[in-house]
């Protein structure tokens, strides 16, 4: 913007706009302030009855893909899939979760 000549109204103008600018240059950097009000709320809410079952083995295979899980008791799931479980390499153990890495 290019202003020439000395009218008070140009002058007037060009201090008007400069005036507005610098308003809405320290608003907008107010609101980009954190402010010291907490943000959110967190809410927990559990219902009996409706906790989700995790797998006792879960197999998984060199780029860590689930390929199988199995929930139920651990001695029975090895002793039915035996053959499978030897294939398998012991990765993660967490209370009575586990995590096999298929190798074969």
């Amino acid at each position: 913007m290019k202003i020439t000549g000395t009218s008070n109204f140009k002058k007037s103008g060009l201090a008007l706009l400069i005036f507005a600018m610098s308003m809405c240059f320290t608003l907008n950097t107010q609101a980009n302030q954190p402010s010291n009000q907490p943000e959110a709320v967190e809410i927990l809410v559990e219902i009996e009855g409706l906790k989700k079952q995790f797998p006792t083995i879960i197999l998984v295979d060199k780029e860590l893909k689930v390929k199988a899980e199995f929930y139920g008791d651990e001695k029975e799931i090895k002793k039915e899939f035996a053959a499978l479980l030897e294939k398998t390499e012991l990765l993660l153990e967490h209370n009575s979760h586990r995590i096999y890495l298929i190798t074969k």
